[in-house]
C-alpha cells in the first residue's frame, strides 16, 4: 500500500515525546510543548507493516528509540513571531497556527508551500427546527397542553386538551401550538398551578387563580378577578378593556406593552400586590380608576414608560413610584396621582392641554428630574424633597 501524508491537528498534554496511533494509520513521533498544534506524517497500512517479514518490527523499534530519546530542542517563542497557518484535516473550518520557531524544530513537519483554504460555512438550518424543539421541551415540562382539537376556542371544552380533560389546580398548563393562531376564551372559575400562554387568551368573566409564576404573550382581560400568587409576566401584549369592575391580587410584571382602555375600576387587594412596569416596558392607560381596597404595600412601580392618552381623567388611587431613568408621559387628558408618589429620579413629559396633578396624600422626591412639554404640572398637596 502506498504511504501518503495528511495534515492532522493534535493537542499534546505533556512535555514528553510519545508515539501517537490513530485509526489504521501509523503516526511518526514528535517532541512538542503541551498545548501546541503540530502536523505529523501518517503512514497508511499499519496492519501490513506489522505482518511478519514486512519490516514492521524494525520500524516500531526505531520509533520507540526515537520516542524515548530526549528532545534535541525545546520550543520557545521567536523574537519576531510570524504565525504559520496550517490546515486541520479533522475540523476543516478551524486553522492551526504555529510560531516560526516550530518550523525549525526537529520532529515537526510543516509543508512550506502550503496555501490554506478556508472552509465554507455549513448551510443554514431551518429555524423552525429550533422552534419545534423548544416547543417540545416546553410540552415535556407541562402537565397538560392545549391542542385546539375540540371547538378550537373554549377553555372548558375537554377535547381542546391533550389529556381530554380540562386543567385542574395541580396542573402546569401550556397553550402554544406551532404554525397556528388560537384564541382561547376563558369563562367561569379557573385555578391552575401555572400558565404558559403563547396564543391569545381572552378572559371574559369569572376568576383565574395562578399559584406559581406564569407568563403570557397575548392576553385580553375583559372582566373577572385575577389572583397571581406567584406572578404573571407579560412578555408581549396585555389588553385591559370593557366597562366592568375587576379585582387583582398578586404580582403583575410587564416587560412588553399593556394597553389599558377600561373605563371601569381595577381594584387592588392583598398584602404583596404590586404592578412592576420594568425597564423597556410600556403601560398605556386611557381612562378608568386604579383603586386601593386596603391599606398595604400595594403600589405601581414604574421603571419603564407610563403613558396616558385620550382626553379622559385617570384616577391613580394606589401609590406610584417613578424610578431613575423611567418616564411619565401624559399626552392627553388628566392624570391624578391621588395615592401619593415616591420619586427617585426620572422624566416628566406633559403635552399641551394635558395635566398631571399631584394631589391628596404626600409625594416625596429624591434625585434629579427632567421635564418637557407645554402642559401643566399641578401640586395640590405637600411635597417632601430629600
Amino acid at each position: 500500500m502506498k504511504a501518503t501524508k495528511a495534515n492532522l491537528r493534535f493537542q499534546l498534554e505533556a512535555l514528553e515525546p510519545r508515539v501517537l496511533l490513530s485509526g489504521d494509520g501509523l503516526l511518526t513521533s514528535t517532541n512538542c510543548s503541551a498545548g501546541e498544534s503540530v502536523e505529523t506524517e501518517i503512514v497508511e497500512g499499519m496492519d501490513k507493516a506489522s505482518e511478519p517479514g514486512s519490516g514492521g518490527d524494525e520500524l516500531f523499534a526505531d520509533m520507540e528509540a526515537e520516542a524515548l530519546a530526549p528532545a534535541t530542542e525545546a520550543l520557545s517563542p521567536a523574537d519576531n513571531f510570524e504565525p504559520v497557518v496550517t490546515p486541520n484535516a479533522v475540523h476543516p473550518e478551524e486553522q492551526s497556527v504555529l510560531p516560526r520557531s516550530a518550523r525549525e524544530t526537529s520532529g515537526v513537519l510543516v509543508d512550506q508551500d502550503f496555501q490554506p483554504q478556508l472552509a465554507a460555512n455549513p448551510p443554514p438550518q431551518d429555524p423552525t427546527l429550533f422552534i419545534r424543539s423548544l416547543a417540545l421541551s416546553l410540552q415535556q415540562d407541562a402537565d397538560i397542553v392545549w391542542t385546539g382539537a375540540g371547538d378550537g376556542e373554549s377553555w372548558s371544552d375537554a377535547d381542546n386538551w391533550d389529556l381530554e380533560r380540562t386543567p385542574i389546580a395541580e396542573d402546569d398548563v401550556l397553550i402554544d401550538v406551532a404554525d397556528a393562531d388560537f384564541t382561547v376564551i376563558v369563562r367561569g372559575a379557573i385555578a391552575v398551578n401555572s400558565l404558559t400562554n403563547r396564543e391569545n387568551l381572552v378572559f371574559e368573566s369569572g376568576s383565574l387563580v395562578l399559584a406559581e409564576a406564569s407568563t403570557t404573550t397575548g392576553f385580553d382581560w375583559q372582566s373577572g378577578f385575577i389572583t397571581a400568587l406567584g406572578s404573571i409576566t407579560n412578555l408581549g401584549s396585555f389588553t385591559i378593556s370593557g366597562t366592568s369592575i375587576r379585582d387583582f391580587n398578586g404580582i403583575f410584571v410587564n416587560e412588553g406593552i399593556v394597553l389599558d382602555s377600561a373605563t371601569g375600576s381595577i381594584r387592588f387587594r392583598g398584602e404583596t400586590t404590586r404592578i412592576e412596569n420594568r425597564a423597556g416596558g410600556v403601560y398605556q392607560k386611557e381612562a378608568g380608576v386604579m383603586q386601593l381596597l386596603q391599606a398595604s404595600a400595594i403600589r405601581f412601580i414604574n421603571q419603564g414608560t407610563y403613558r396616558q392618552i385620550g382626553e379622559q381623567t385617570v384616577q391613580f388611587g394606589i401609590p406610584f413610584e417613578l424610578h431613575e431613568g423611567a418616564l411619565i408621559d401624559v399626552q392627553g387628558g388628566r392624570l391624578n396621582l391621588s395615592g401619593g408618589s415616591e420619586n427617585t429620579g426620572g422624566e416628566y413629559r406633559i403635552a399641551a392641554g394635558a395635566l398631571l396633578d399631584l394631589q391628596a396624600t404626600g409625594h416625596s422626591f429624591t434625585g434629579r428630574y427632567t421635564g418637557a412639554g407645554e402642559g401643566e404640572l399641578r401640586i395640590s398637596t405637600n411635597l417632601r424633597a430629600q
